[in-house]
């Protein structure tokens, strides 16, 4: 991926809960680390997350990079957000919810978000929720609408929370999402029964590509 590249976003469904063993033969392509934290997931549909995450990005990293996918060797940054060791010119971001992956690839930092539009946690708000925000999901008497304005705003939260880095959820209350300076950089879209957000410099002008189980085990079969 070129320095002055759009953003790119992907969006993995995952179709299937069960741990098969096509999935374990896919373990091989990851890091040690990576494959001792995917075994630790107790429930197979969260194993099955975790793998897929992973061989998403590293897939799609590949790609952008036209390198060979075992070569790339993953780290943190000040910050403690995953990036590439020896690479300062590609960025991403992952994010996952029990049905969906997505991840987010640019050339400047990025932040993505994904959660399932069910169960607005509404009693949350008045400790994590700036009073715009509040003010903006409760101002609207449709309870369907209103679960909405929850899930964009707690999206688009996580989303410019996972840009600026860790350690900023302690000041959740303070970031105003619905500050009009910030609107141009966020992206938020719903699919199926799942809300995207995504924050990010880079101008996002493709829409996300859906990428398929079979395709991600595909790349790798092939290798």
């Amino acid at each position: 991926m070129k320095p002055d590249m759009d953003a790119k976003i992907f969006v993995l469904p995952m179709i299937s809960f069960e741990w098969t063993a096509v999935d374990e033969s896919l373990l091989q392509y990851l890091s040690h680390e990576r494959q001792k934290k995917v075994n630790r997931f107790y429930f197979q549909s969260d194993k099955r997350l975790s793998l897929y995450a992973a061989l998403l990005t590293r897939m799609e990293l590949s790609l952008a990079l036209n390198q060979p996918p075992v070569s790339l060797v993953f780290d943190t940054d000040k910050n403690q957000k995953p990036c590439l060791r020896d690479t300062d010119h590609l960025y991403f971001n992952l994010s996952h919810t029990k049905g969906l992956i997505l991840l987010g690839i640019a050339s400047s930092p990025i932040g993505v978000d994904v959660e399932g539009n069910q169960k607005p946690a509404f009693d949350i708000m008045t400790n994590y929720f700036h009073e715009d925000e509040v003010r903006y999901i409760t101002d609207v008497s449709s309870e369907k609408e209103k679960s909405e304005r929850f899930f964009h705003v707690w999206t688009k939260k996580e989303a410019l929370t996972k840009y600026l880095g860790s350690g900023l959820h302690n000041h959740l209350k303070k970031i105003n999402t619905q500050d009009i300076s910030l609107q141009p950089d966020f992206t938020t879209w719903s699919y199926e029964s799942f809300i995207c957000s995504v924050y990010s410099k880079t101008p996002l002008k493709e829409k996300p590509t859906i990428v398929a189980e079979a395709d991600v085990v595909n790349f790798f079969r092939t290798l």
